[in-house]
């Protein structure tokens, strides 16, 4: 995908404690902060300064991955030394992309995260929504990013939603993953280091049972861990408007290596706060479509 336009601005917020949790750990697909002020940066993949957080390119047709098909586990690392993430305060960042929460520190070498999959609703217009769990992208990072997740993709001309589980590695193109989900499948991502310069990227669907995993090369340096849901890029560049989801619950977080500080992402679009997270619990957090706060899970 083609990486856009970014700003970001910090609103200072406490810092947190981080330790990592059992590893059914969450993958994420590429994609970049783009903040909702005018002055703006460029980000790499056109050739421009290192971003925070990498933006994510779709892929026109349909392109199964080239390596692992499906596969039930994963290994990495030491996952088993995980524990859950543990917040204290969060800064605040707005996005014209990104909603969710980002932890700086590391070097990561696992992420985990479970999501469910929303419906989209009919709108006046094409609109696309994107959950998904990734390494590198939010602050801290170097402009890399591995992510993978799950794409709802609203066309107004036939009324139809498409739903595809994908992953993605910075700055290539995403690859669709040759999986069925629907919405409301529980969807597991786990990224994680299998050794040096290379990674496992694993999907589940927990609700049908499915699995996917794949092994790639992957020189990122671990600075941040995120959990987003996101309005994609086009290959010009240009954000797509954000699909009206229903809720989104993210949970069972997790990451080996050390947290520094945590970021909340609110998006806004067109000068309007279109998603906003929940506060962070030991149980995860919410995103809903709108200008108001969800209560968190549990």
């Amino acid at each position: 995908m083609k990486l856009h336009w970014w700003l970001l601005v910090v609103f200072i917020g406490a810092g947190i404690g981080a330790s990592v949790s059992n590893a059914a750990v969450a993958a994420s697909s590429c994609r970049i902060a783009a903040l909702r002020f005018d002055s703006t940066f460029r980000c790499p993949s056109d050739n421009a300064r290192a971003p925070i957080a990498p933006a994510r390119k779709q892929a026109a047709p349909a392109a199964p991955a080239s390596v692992d098909t499906a596969s039930p586990g994963l290994t990495v690392g030491t996952p088993s030394a995980a524990l859950p993430i543990v917040v204290s305060g969060a800064s605040n960042l707005r996005s014209k992309n990104w909603s969710g929460y980002s932890i700086s520190g590391g070097p990561f070498t696992v992420a985990t995260g479970t999501f469910n999959v929303p419906s989209l609703a009919a709108t006046a217009g094409t609109a696309t929504t994107s959950e998904w769990v990734g390494i590198d992208g939010g602050p801290g990072s170097r402009g890399s990013l591995i992510q993978a997740g799950v794409t709802e993709s609203y066309d107004a001309s036939t009324q139809l939603v498409t739903t595809y589980a994908w992953w993605e590695i910075l700055p290539s193109w995403e690859m669709r993953i040759p999986l069925t989900v629907a919405p409301d499948d529980q969807i597991t991502v786990t990224i994680g280091q299998v050794s040096a310069g290379l990674w496992s990227i694993s999907l589940v669907d927990e609700t049908t049972g499915q699995s996917f995993s794949t092994q790639q090369a992957y020189s990122g340096g671990g600075g941040s861990a995120d959990w987003i849901v996101e309005a994609p890029s086009q290959s010009t560049g240009a954000v797509d408007t954000l699909g009206e989801y229903t809720p989104v619950t993210f949970g069972n977080l997790g990451v080996t290596g050390p947290a520094t500080a945590t970021y909340e992402w609110g998006m806004v679009q067109s000068k309007i706060v279109v998603s906003l997270p929940s506060a962070l619990t030991a149980a995860g957090f919410t995103i809903a479509y709108g200008p108001v706060a969800p209560a968190p899970p549990g």
